[in-house]
């Protein structure tokens, strides 16, 4: 019995919550509609600005522009100049004069060197490379141990 009353009172609540949010939004609409009615009928002047409000904003900029330290007294800023286009240059030639006037730069001789090498004295590694068996090991290690660090970075 005790919990269907606060059943009860929480079902009121709620309901009373909802009735008053319908009921204020039916005045502010209410009240949207009054205000566009008067500015239709009436339509809007700007209301002179009081001189006690201009002088209370050229104060709050005042003591804004000594804040920043700028000038209290700044120049008006001179008149923009007008634009002037660029004067434009002589055409050029046409590029068939101009490429008949070049002459091609003189190319160095090109000259084919081949490496040389020396069978005469065989390196230790590559000996060991060679073999078939030390090659199956290299395999082996590769990989084991991966790319070298070098390619592994690419």
């Amino acid at each position: 019995m005790e919990q269907q009353l606060i059943l009860i009172l929480i079902i009121g609540a709620i309901s009373l919550v909802n009735w008053l949010i319908d009921k204020s939004a039916k005045q502010r609409e209410k009240r949207r509609i009054e205000n566009l009615e008067n500015e239709v009928q009436a339509p809007s002047h700007p209301h002179p600005v009081e001189p006690q409000q201009t002088k209370q904003k050229e104060e709050s900029l005042r003591e804004f522009m000594e804040t920043f330290g700028f000038p209290l007294s700044v120049e008006p800023a001179s008149k923009p100049t007008p634009f002037t286009p660029p004067t434009l240059e002589p055409p050029l030639p046409p590029l068939s004069a101009v490429r008949q006037n070049l002459t091609p730069p003189p190319t160095p001789p090109i000259r084919h060197q081949v490496p040389r090498v020396s069978h005469q004295r065989s390196n230790r590694w590559a000996s060991l490379l060679h073999s078939r068996g030390t090659t199956r090991q290299a395999m082996i290690l590769s990989e084991i141990l991966g790319p070298p660090r070098s390619q592994s970075l690419h």
